[in-house]
Formats: C-alpha cells, sequence, structure tokens
C-alpha cells in the first residue's frame, strides 16, 4: 500500500498519483480519500496508460466524481449525507443551547449519519441536480 499527499488539489492529486503508479507499477487500484484525488487518479492512470487496468474509487461525489463514473473511469463513490449531518449537527446545536436538568454531556460519544457506495447505476440523480429557486 502506497499513500500520497495531494495537498487538496487536483493537479497535485495528478501528480502524485502519477509518481506513485510509475514507482510502483503492481498498483492495480486507487483509493481516493476526498473530493480531488478521484479525478487526479482519473488523469494519472491515463498518464501512465494504464486505463482500464487500475481501478479508482472515490471519495464524495462532486461534479469531477459523478462524471468519472459515468464515463467508467471511476468505478464507485463513497457518498456521504450531508443533509443528515447538517441536521443532526444543528440539531445538537440547539439542544447544546437548551436549559436542561440532565448532567452529562449533551451529544452521544459517536454519531453515525450513514454513507453509501454509489456506483454508475446510483448516479442518475447527482447528473442534474433540482435547481433551487429564492423565494420572492
Amino acid at each position: 500500500m502506497a499513500t500520497c499527499n495531494d495537498e487538496g488539489k487536483v493537479a497535485a492529486a495528478e501528480s502524485a498519483i502519477t509518481a506513485m503508479l510509475q514507482a510502483h507499477p503492481e498498483i492495480d487500484a486507487v483509493f481516493a480519500a476526498h473530493g480531488n484525488p478521484g479525478p487526479g487518479a482519473v488523469a494519472a492512470v491515463k498518464n501512465v496508460g494504464k486505463e482500464g487496468k487500475i481501478q479508482i474509487m472515490g471519495f464524495d461525489f462532486g461534479m469531477p466524481v459523478v462524471e468519472g463514473i459515468d464515463k467508467g473511469q471511476i468505478r464507485g463513490t463513497v457518498g456521504q449525507n450531508p443533509y443528515l449531518m447538517g441536521y443532526v449537527s444543528m440539531m445538537m446545536a440547539w439542544g447544546a443551547n437548551q436549559k436542561t436538568r440532565v448532567d452529562g454531556p449533551h451529544a452521544p460519544p459517536s454519531i453515525n449519519t450513514g454513507v453509501r457506495i454509489l456506483t454508475k447505476k446510483d448516479i442518475g440523480v447527482y447528473k442534474s441536480p433540482p435547481a433551487f429557486v429564492s423565494g420572492k
């Protein structure tokens, strides 16, 4: 297993993953730990001429990752639940601000807002998200 620092940038991910794939030609899979390395890995795999030979698994579902999945360049991605993350955090903040007679922490030690593995069959809704129109 090899790791690389992508500095949070697609171009840095491409450079780092290209160098990693050149140094370790036995690598046959790349896991992108957040949104930027997925598209960087797609470019890196092209750079080393191993399209279709190296599997890429992404994380998050920004449009470049969704497009990579749609084109068959990225096998799938870990999709988090941003709505539930926001909802739970706001409810916890509200609860922490309420007067209570209960001593102790206002939150459990671990909160799971869920993730889902998204593949080509799941991404249709992400390819054309609904537009939000502000009220008048």
